[in-house]
């Protein structure tokens, strides 16, 4: 059987990927997509974001099953003794499930019941994935330094959604442009909308980034090779790749579709495309740092 902190990983690992989908693809339809395919790319991503924001709940709700087999030391230990029914409604940290749990299954009915109002979807999937940093490393201050790093942490949250989760929408956009030779001026609008989107998403990302960081470590490192400071020089890294990517199309690629070139909205697909791919192996390293202790 699985062991505990194992799970919790493999549940972090399903709950931030299927959110920030959701999210970052309902935040595209809603503000960024043209209005010639807006109607057409919801219907595309109906059934995908509905199975998002389902295994997004399901794994919400496992989520304190592996944490009260954590703290109990095995899954046995965690079934008896009531310790469950004590951690759910006697402890802040089953305050911030149940509020999860809540925001998960109010984005399922969302995306299930009004998959064609994406500014529904996006309002709703936005207070879910910022409720997430209810439940990682912020929660150890106290105080105003706790209440600012809750914060930074939900902005770090909202800013990467709609960074990472949007690029598949993106790239599915440009790939329905690329075969339409007479849309090249809502290709330029999308472009510019998303180009806008996403310098300010880039640049919150890098300041809460920052800010999370020095809370989380509360100044200079002294065990520069501690697993959780690894992990997070790895995940820096990658990010650093994204923004290299991000930079490259907003600064030569952008301008080469504003001017019609039409080569350049395939390359800014591929782009998108690997974007995605390393925004996939950030979440799984943020899967495995919060589960660590960054002291």
């Amino acid at each position: 059987m699985i062991g505990p902190g194992n799970a919790m990983i493999a549940v972090r690992l399903a709950t931030y990927p299927a959110a920030i989908l959701v999210y970052g693809t309902s935040l595209f339809l809603a503000f960024i997509a043209p209005n010639s395919t807006k109607a057409s790319l919801g219907r595309r991503f109906a059934l995908p974001l509905l199975i998002a924001a389902a295994i997004a709940l399901a794994a919400t709700i496992a989520w304190v099953f592996a944490e009260a087999a954590i703290i109990a030391g095995g899954w046995r230990e965690a079934a008896t003794g009531g310790l469950l029914q004590t951690l759910v409604f006697h402890t802040s940290i089953g305050e911030g499930w149940l509020l999860r749990c809540c925001l998960a299954a109010l984005t399922t009915l969302a995306v299930a019941a009004t998959f064609d109002r994406p500014v529904l979807v996006t309002f709703v999937s936005g207070l879910q994935l910022a409720s997430f940093a209810l439940s990682g490393h912020a929660v150890m201050n106290e105080g105003i330094a706790g209440v600012a790093h809750v914060a930074a942490d939900a902005v770090h949250l909202l800013a990467g959604g709609a960074w990472a989760g949007s690029l598949i929408a993106l790239a599915l956009a440009l790939s329905h442009a690329a075969s339409q030779s007479d849309s090249l001026h809502d290709t330029r609008r999308l472009v510019a909308r998303y180009s806008r989107m996403g310098q300010w998403a880039v640049a919150l990302v890098v300041a809460s980034g920052i800010a999370n960081t020095l809370f989380d470590i509360g100044g200079w490192p002294v065990d520069r090779l501690s697993p959780y400071l690894l992990l997070l020089a790895a995940k820096i890294t990658l990010v650093l790749a994204m923004i290299a990517l991000a930079t490259r199309n907003r600064f030569v690629l952008s301008p080469s579709i504003a001017g019609g070139d039409p080569v350049a909205i395939g390359k800014l697909r591929n782009a998108a495309l690997a974007e995605a791919i390393l925004a996939v192996c950030v979440l799984a390293l943020v899967a495995v740092l919060g589960t660590l202790s960054p002291m």
